[in-house]
């Protein structure tokens, strides 16, 4: 019942298949069309094996039912929306050849208590569970969820906080920005609705 074409690439999962809760992309897949698990809420698990190399823009928007997914090894673009309003996912691992992280790619992703990255990626790290730029100079995503609490002290060595870094974080009450910090992106701090704070 999924649909596939002939050059590996999958068009679209049946948002009504209830019949399975966990899914392994077949691994004559190599890549992923936009919107393609669009609204698959029977889904609690994807893997998707290492033959995968791209992932469209919002291929598993409101995958509302979904804990656990494995990131091919080879991808390299996580594209804008990836995982919108994926509200069950707690916790996102970023495989070691990802160079870019696209703008929304995890919005709405109300339970992500954390985003762990692999010690061999050379372009993003986790400092303790928040996503930064290898170098920690860029704060790219506040976990919506985030597992430390509703305080957050940004480090000295940040320069930049990127565009919806901490979109729609509701449980954030302060955050302490250092002096270092000298570019703050567009909706970076957007429906954080219990923030008191930012100083």
């Amino acid at each position: 019942g999924v649909l596939f074409n002939n050059n590996g690439t999958l068009i679209c999962y049946p948002s009504n298949k209830n019949d399975i809760e966990s899914y392994t992309i077949p691994n004559e897949t190599i890549s992923i069309a936009d919107n393609a698990f669009d609204n698959s809420v029977f889904l609690k698990s994807i893997e998707m094996l290492d033959t995968l190399t791209k992932i469209g823009e919002s291929a598993f928007l409101n995958c509302s039912s979904l804990i656990t997914i494995k990131i091919s090894e080879n991808i390299n673009i996580i594209p804008k929306y990836t995982f919108e309003n994926c509200s069950s996912i707690k916790s996102i691992y970023i495989p070691r050849k990802v160079n870019s992280i696209q703008e929304c790619a995890f919005t709405g992703c109300s339970s992500l208590e954390e985003i762990t990255v692999s010690p061999n990626n050379e372009n993003y790290k986790s400092l303790s569970g928040i996503l930064y730029t290898k170098d920690g100079s860029t704060i790219v995503c506040y976990p919506v969820n985030y597992k430390q609490g509703g305080s957050y002290t940004i480090p000295d060595s940040t320069y930049s906080i990127i565009d919806y870094a901490f979109y729609c974080c509701s449980n954030l009450k302060s955050v302490n920005v250092p002096d270092t910090v000298n570019y703050i992106g567009k909706y970076a701090f957007y429906s954080c609705s219990s923030l008191a704070s930012i100083k």
